[in-house]
């Protein structure tokens, strides 16, 4: 059987003035990847029916699969339903049941429903409607001659639900494959990336199979290891293989796989110790505590926080010495201990965390540059701190001490892992 060529097509004016990245079309392609599918190319249009329309029709002529995403919204700049079907020469028609479905959406949150939202029940005649449980934009995949088109929300969290549950399996159907693709990603801090392909060397050359590629976000990075093939058991073997080479490598910077984040890692650690945790914040302005807060559940090993961010809150709340901070300055490391301990203190909590730094873009002097951070974590075994130099403007540094904070308090906690695995029964550090 000859493969499919597959094409994605993301529309919306902010994808092309630079308001949006369209990370949509990354996420497709992997999951496509994931049973067997390759995509060919990718396209963004505006909102435009006439320019989706000419560049459906293209993809169309030379491809059996397109995939797009954005423009199945209520308002009139949403066209791709439009387009789709002038394309294919099925006229729109309402779905009644989809109609009901937002309706009742609307109705379980008492709020009136607009009228726009009934051009969101319109579909191409023929069309198979692909239901949503996130937002109100149903998707739908239609046929146009011998080829298929599938319709997904552009909202990157609407769009992911969909290809889970509706389109990944319609694709596995429609497009049954031998080849076997699969795919490992493993969540990094601590490292650069060029250090990173320094230390990995050869396992990163290019035609080398298994794959293995970076992204990076924020000092967040992604390695992607991917293996193809048609015998399963070999493909496995050699992703199986590929990924101990590199924990191997860079193990200690390894927080966790698929898209974990930082403060998951944290919270997973808080809860195999049965630990709480509490936060003291200047410069980061309570990020560290949004970040914590992200998780569900959280409210069980993280009793609260302090922005302290002048120096009266530093000492009123947390006690921080006052001869501390005008002999050794706000941002020190001395500083940074007593937040952490005094935050400790407070909460009763078995590990306390402060941040204090200069985020700029003004405030910075020769001694002390903007981008200077001090990071502590307090616990039953002591105080850490640790100095750093963060570049970029003031939110990037701001989020990057944040994600350090996280960061040491993971690389604490998993230093304690690492005492119990040789089968010594050691307490963990954090304790």
């Amino acid at each position: 059987m000859m493969e499919p060529r597959i094409e994605i097509l993301s529309t919306g004016a902010e994808l092309l003035d630079g308001r949006t990245a369209d990370t949509n079309a990354a996420e497709i392609a992997a999951a496509l990847g994931g049973i067997g599918l390759r995509v060919a190319s990718t396209h963004a249009g505006g909102d435009d029916v006439d320019e989706i329309h000419a560049l459906l029709r293209d993809i169309l002529r030379r491809s059996s699969l397109c995939v797009c995403t954005g423009g199945l919204g209520p308002t009139r700049d949403d066209l791709t339903r439009e387009a789709v079907a002038r394309v294919c020469g099925r006229p729109l028609k309402l779905d009644e049941a989809s109609l009901r479905n937002i309706r009742d959406r609307f109705a379980k949150y008492n709020r009136p429903m607009p009228e726009s939202n009934n051009r969101q029940a319109m579909f191409p005649g023929g069309a198979e409607i692909l239901p949503t449980r996130v937002g109100t934009a149903p998707g739908f995949a239609v046929d146009s001659d011998e080829s298929l088109i599938v319709c997904m929300p552009g909202v990157p969290r609407e769009m992911r639900h969909m290809l889970r549950e509706s389109v990944l399996p319609l694709l596995r159907k429609r497009f049954p494959t031998s080849r076997c693709i699969r795919g490992k990603v493993l969540r990094l801090f601590g490292i650069s990336e060029s250090s990173l392909a320094d230390t990995l060397g050869e396992i990163m050359n290019p035609g080398r199979d298994p794959s293995v590629g970076t992204a990076a976000s924020h000092g967040v990075i992604s390695i992607i290891i991917r293996s193809h093939g048609k015998d399963a058991e070999r493909v496995e073997r050699a992703l199986a293989e590929t990924e101990t080479r590199i924990r191997a490598l860079v193990g200690k910077h390894v927080f966790g796989e698929g898209e974990m984040n930082l403060e998951e890692a944290v919270a997973q650690l808080l809860e195999e110790h049965d630990m709480t945790i509490a936060t003291a914040e200047s410069c980061t302005g309570g990020m560290v505590g949004a970040l914590l807060t992200n998780v569900p559940g959280i409210s069980r090993f993280y009793p609260g926080g302090v922005v302290c961010y002048g120096d009266e809150a530093k000492m009123e709340l947390l006690g921080v010495p006052r001869e501390t901070l005008q002999s050794k300055g706000a941002v020190s490391d001395e500083v940074a201990r007593a937040l952490a301990e005094g935050v400790r203190k407070r909460f009763r909590s078995d590990i306390g965390v402060g941040v204090t730094g200069i985020a700029g873009p003004a405030g910075g002097t020769r001694d002390k540059p903007v981008g200077l951070v001090y990071i502590a974590v307090a616990d039953g075994q002591g105080t850490e701190s640790r100095e750093f130099r963060f570049s970029g403007e003031r939110r990037a540094i701001r989020l990057r001490a944040a994600l350090t904070a996280l960061n040491m308090t993971r690389a604490r906690g998993s230093d304690a892992e690492e005492e119990r695995s040789d089968g010594k029964g050691l307490t963990p550090r954090f304790k």
